[in-house]
C-alpha cells in the first residue's frame, strides 16, 4: 500500500507545479485505472447550470458492455440528469451520511441502498459492464458535490486495502481540485510565466482579496506554507510586497484587489 501511495505523492507533486486551470482528469484517471486494476475512472460534477456532467477515462478501445466509451458516456450522462441518479446507492450514501470518505458500491448498507428504483440504476451500470464502483469525493465546503469514481467489471469488489489507498489519495486529489479551481479561467500574463502552479494559485487568491490564512484554508495547507510561496512569488517578480505583486498582474483577467 505504501508503494502505491508514494507513487501518487510524486504524481500530484509534479501536477501541482503546472499552472493548469482544469482538473487533470486525463492523467489522474489513467493513474487510478492502473492503481486499482480497473476498467475506467470518471470525474463527476455539477455544471454552473446545475446539470450533472462526467468525464470518463479508459484505455484506448475499451468496451462497456456492447458500447464504446462515447456511447456509454452519453447513456450514463442522460441517466445522471434524470430522477434515476437519486436512486444510485453511492449517491444516496453521501446524501444520507454527509461522509467525505471514499466508499464502494457494495459497502453501502441495504437500508440506504435499496429504493423503488435502485435495481434499475444497478442494472444500467451492469449493462455497461460497471458492476463495481469506488467513489472518492472531492467536495469543497459550500461548493457543488464532485467526485472521482473508479469502475470495475465482474464480481471482484474493491478490497479493504483499495479503500485504504483511496483514503490516502483523497487529500492529494482534493489539493489538485482546489488549485485548478483557484486558477480557473485566470489568464496569466508573460510576467507570471515563471511561477509554478502552486505559486500562481496563491497569487490568484491573493488578488481576489484573500488573506494568507484564507488562502491556506482554501488550498488546504498551512499559512506558513502560503507565506513561503509568496516569498517565491516576490523573488520571481522582483517585488517586495503583496500590493506590488498584484499590480504586476493587473493586466490579467479577473484581478480585483488585495487584502492588506
Amino acid at each position: 500500500m505504501e508503494a502505491r501511495v508514494a507513487e501518487w505523492v510524486d504524481i500530484v507533486a509534479e501536477l501541482l507545479t503546472e499552472p493548469m486551470g482544469d482538473f487533470p482528469i486525463g492523467v489522474v484517471g489513467r493513474g487510478l485505472v492502473e492503481t486499482f486494476h480497473a476498467e475506467a475512472a470518471s470525474r463527476v460534477w455539477r455544471t454552473p447550470e446545475g446539470r450533472a456532467a462526467l468525464h470518463i477515462v479508459a484505455p484506448r478501445g475499451a468496451r462497456f458492455g456492447d458500447h464504446t466509451l462515447s456511447e456509454a458516456g452519453r447513456s450514463l450522462a442522460v441517466a445522471a440528469n434524470s430522477e434515476l441518479l437519486g436512486h444510485h446507492p453511492l449517491v444516496r450514501w453521501y446524501a444520507k451520511t454527509g461522509s467525505a470518505d471514499p466508499q464502494t458500491l457494495d459497502r453501502v448498507p441495504r437500508a440506504i441502498a435499496i429504493t423503488s428504483r435502485s435495481s434499475e440504476a444497478l442494472e444500467l451500470m451492469a449493462h455497461h459492464g460497471i458492476e463495481r464502483q469506488l467513489a472518492i469525493p472531492l467536495g469543497l465546503p459550500g461548493a457543488a458535490p464532485t467526485a472521482i469514481v473508479v469502475w470495475r467489471g465482474g464480481a471482484t469488489d474493491f478490497d479493504q486495502a483499495d479503500l485504504a489507498v483511496a483514503a490516502r489519495l483523497t487529500p492529494l486529489l482534493r489539493a489538485l481540485r482546489r488549485q485548478s479551481e483557484a486558477i480557473g479561467e485566470f489568464e496569466a500574463s508573460e510576467a507570471l510565466s515563471s511561477l509554478t502552479g502552486r505559486e500562481l494559485a496563491v497569487l490568484v487568491l491573493l488578488s481576489r482579496g484573500m488573506t494568507s490564512l484564507a488562502i491556506a484554508s482554501h488550498l488546504d495547507c498551512a499559512a506558513r506554507t502560503v507565506e513561503k510561496h509568496l516569498e517565491h512569488v516576490y523573488r520571481k517578480l522582483g517585488v517586495t510586497d503583496r500590493v506590488s505583486a498584484v499590480r504586476i498582474s493587473r493586466g490579467v483577467k479577473g484581478v480585483a484587489g488585495v487584502a492588506s
